[in-house]
């Protein structure tokens, strides 16, 4: 399973969010937007829509999952997620 988590006061991460839950939805790929009092399992990944501080946000809360991410930077400074 794909998670999405976006920034959350952000309407072009939102928007971000929405398209590639989508596109995912639409190539049968098993996706959901990470919502209050949804949890991923260790087998899951996520992708992080935001900055550094989302990424770092992200990070810090499923660290106990070994949650594989990958972050697409629509923040202001990415140093971390640059990439």
């Amino acid at each position: 399973m794909i998670w999405l988590l976006n920034r959350t006061h952000s309407e072009a991460a939102h928007q971000a969010a929405q398209d590639l839950h989508r596109f995912a939805l639409s190539e049968g790929i098993e996706c959901r937007i990470l919502e209050q009092g949804s949890e991923p399992s260790a087998e899951d990944m996520m992708i992080v829509l935001g900055g550094d501080g989302t990424l770092i946000q992200a990070a810090r809360r499923f660290a106990h999952l070994g949650l594989r991410m990958v972050a697409i930077n629509l923040g202001r400074l990415g140093y971390i997620t640059s990439f």
